[in-house]
């Protein structure tokens, strides 16, 4: 505890400090932009501008969400896509209540649990594409109340019900088994590079609106699309 107080005191005070750029980022105070693309950066960065809305960071080696985030409240967009993250801390995002989109796409993320994303009450866009994630806790998303989209693609995931999400882009490369109660309050269903034919078979009774798919196995799929043809965009 007592190394904890004292880490959070060094940060306070390195954060009171003048906004420091680091090399190979493009910090811009005036539209609170932050894009620090293929930088080299281990951590993230603390020395930012308190105040930047929008954090670009991928491309880079960082393994973990440490608490430099915690400095940046006003945070509204995070991209830590195509890094090294093996890791979550448990409300590793809790005081983001701002943020609206977080990519974690291409890491290395083999488990989430249901404090990992809790605090994130606006969080709309959620990807989790290209990961290793394997089993999700039944309320993982519970505390994501205005979760609109979620990208699950390609990782190792064999069953979860979606529940409050309005559009899932993505369960392709997964061994994901769905029921019709799984999409009970989802709008829109994208589907990529996948044999859609038993999950088209559970879900078409659900959906009210669209299901889009895209680059799909075709052939596999002619006579569950002619009963959907209304719904159906290509």
């Amino acid at each position: 505890m007592r190394s904890l107080l004292v880490t959070t005191a060094l940060l306070l005070l390195v954060h009171q400090a003048s906004a420091f750029c680091p090399p190979d980022c493009d910090c811009n105070d005036e539209t609170l932009v932050v894009t620090c693309k293929e930088a080299n950066l281990d951590v993230i960065p603390l020395t930012l501008n308190p105040s930047i809305q929008r954090l670009v960071l991928k491309y880079n080696r960082i393994k973990t969400v440490d608490s430099a985030i915690q400095f940046y409240l006003s945070l509204q967009h995070v991209d830590l896509s195509h890094n090294h993250l093996v890791n979550i801390p448990i409300g590793g995002f809790e005081p983001q209540e701002k943020l609206v989109e977080l990519q974690l796409n291409h890491n290395k993320l083999s488990s989430v649990n249901n404090k990992t994303f809790i605090g994130l009450k606006s969080l709309k866009v959620l990807n989790l594409r290209g990961n290793f994630l394997e089993d999700l806790p039944g309320r993982l998303f519970a505390p994501l109340s205005h979760l609109e989209e979620l990208d699950l693609g390609q990782n190792r995931i064999s069953r979860h019900k979606f529940g409050q999400v309005k559009k899932i882009i993505g369960v392709d490369n997964n061994k994901t088994e769905t029921t019709s109660s799984d999409f009970d309050k989802i709008k829109q269903l994208v589907l990529t590079n996948q044999n859609l034919k038993e999950f088209l078979s559970d879900a078409e009774d659900k959906f009210k609106t669209n299901i889009d798919v895209r680059e799909s196995e075709m052939k596999l799929l002619a006579s569950d699309l002619k009963q959907l043809s209304e719904k159906v965009k290509f």
